[in-house]
């Protein structure tokens, strides 16, 4: 009596409830709940996950002003992530190429001045003619007669400097020390340095009466600065290009969560019963 009350409830109970079919899907035919057995105010189907694929315009911002293009490239626009890296690699060869460039022509012009501007013929000339320009100086600089040293360890510096701050006038400068960077600029600047060039006519100082050595250096010197100027607006370039990228990373992961994708995993009924159903929806935003 027992066992036949179990079999009469276990068949009441099975009468009660729909059939369970199986899938072939082990997930579905182990966790899934049939239909029958849940009722529809049990249901959720509203969202239980979702994950947002946005972009942080900070962060983009911050990596396109580290490295340009990066930001770019972290908000999935690619083409303009390329760009700007291009314009960044670019701008830092053409500074690189300028600047060697540039130091070659200085060690150009330097080696030309070196070989044809003398300070010991600039002082010599001043010691003889220093006083046409102004009667009430006498210089009198020494000069060693040692040939063997080179001409810019002959000559007593402080005493030409000295010389040239007394004739005043024409002489509107002093002479830099040997190897200053304003000591190259100078000599080929100004007519009070002509009679140091080898070919200089120093019968007088005038801008008129210039040798073709003097020119040509200022030439020379005049070239490796524009190669120089060149080498700094290829720089100027390069922060330009930070501070663009940087604003435009920002703005395009602004953009990209504008339009961007939505992952929900939903409740949702199936023949097989009711089981998480992963959806994606794209929302835009004005």
């Amino acid at each position: 009596m027992g066992g036949e009350g179990v079999r009469e409830s276990l068949c009441k109970e099975s009468r009660g409830r729909a059939p369970r079919v199986f899938t072939g899907n082990v997930v579905t035919d182990l966790f899934s709940t049939t239909a029958s057995q849940i009722s529809p105010g049990a249901i959720d189907f509203q969202e239980s996950s979702r994950i947002e694929d946005s972009k942080s315009p900070v962060l983009a911002a911050v990596l396109s002003a580290a490295v340009p293009g990066a930001g770019e490239f972290y908000s999935q626009s690619y083409i303009k992530s390329g760009a700007f890296f291009a314009a960044e690699v670019i701008s830092w060869v053409f500074n690189v190429s300028y600047n060697r460039k540039g130091d070659r022509a200085t060690d150009d012009f330097q080696n030309f001045a070196d070989a044809d501007w003398s300070v010991v013929d600039y002082a010599t000339w001043i010691n003889q003619n220093g006083h046409s320009f102004n009667p009430n100086v006498t210089c009198n600089i020494t000069i060693s007669s040692n040939t063997s040293l080179p001409p810019w360890k002959r000559v007593n510096w402080a005493e030409l400097n000295e010389c040239e701050r007394k004739l005043g006038g024409l002489f509107s400068h002093t002479l830099p020390v040997y190897g200053d960077q304003q000591y190259y600029e100078l000599i080929g600047k100004y007519p009070q340095f002509n009679p140091g060039w080898r070919d200089a006519d120093r019968s007088h100082i005038s801008e008129d009466n210039i040798s073709a050595l003097f020119k040509s250096y200022a030439l020379m010197r005049g070239h490796a600065n524009d190669l120089y100027s060149k080498a700094s607006t290829a720089l100027v370039v390069v922060v330009i290009n930070h501070i663009l990228s940087a604003a435009d990373a920002a703005w395009s992961a602004t953009r990209y969560n504008s339009v961007h994708a939505e992952l929900e995993m939903k409740m949702q009924r199936t023949p097989f019963g009711v089981e998480m159903v992963p959806t994606a929806t794209v929302s835009v935003r004005w």
